[in-house]
């Protein structure tokens, strides 16, 4: 399952995978390279043992 807030800047994610922490933590390690590759640097990231969630700031103004 995934889940999608949006709060004024702060987009919020919650994916459920039933799988296991090790999961969890590879998973989230692979969202953070993607952010990391698209230039996106302020992504916070928490993990539980069968659940990911990140918020990620958006300012608009920076976009070209």
């Amino acid at each position: 399952m995934i889940d999608n807030d949006v709060k004024g800047k702060i987009h919020s994610f919650v994916i459920q995978h039933d799988i296991n922490e090790k999961w969890s933590l590879y998973l989230a390690s692979r969202h953070k390279q993607v952010f990391e590759d698209l230039g996106v640097a302020s992504v916070k990231f928490r993990t539980m043992a069968n659940t990911i969630q990140f918020d990620v700031y958006v300012d608009s103004s920076s976009s070209k």
